[in-house]
């Protein structure tokens, strides 16, 4: 679970989302997601 939430925030960084806004809108019920291209 540990790995799997590094992942998600560190994909998340890599788009230009700050880990805790992304942490915040995850536990609300409202993950962030990549764009699909």
């Amino acid at each position: 679970q540990f790995c799997a939430i590094r992942s998600y925030l560190s994909t998340a960084a890599k788009h230009g989302h700050h880990f805790f806004d992304t942490l915040v809108t995850l536990a609300e019920g409202n993950p962030w997601l990549p764009a699909i291209p």
